[in-house]
């Protein structure tokens, strides 16, 4: 899904049921780690892949100590 795609469903937000506001977020996730995954990533969790510029303490994915 694309930026513009998202835009259009986040304008629509109040009129979402819960389950279709669950489905918006995964595809902000899924474009979040697409649009990562074409730039400069310093670093990935070593269980989920999620990726990050900077290594944290933590993964915000799954919670494994990254330390």
């Amino acid at each position: 899904m694309t930026k513009t795609a998202i835009k259009d469903e986040i304008d629509g937000i109040e009129k979402m049921t819960e389950e279709d506001f669950d489905r918006l977020i995964v595809m902000i996730k899924g474009l979040r780690r697409t649009l990562l995954e074409g730039s400069k990533i310093l670093f990935k969790c070593p269980r989920c892949g999620n990726a990050y510029h900077s290594k944290p303490k933590f993964c915000s994915n799954c919670g494994i100590d990254l330390t």
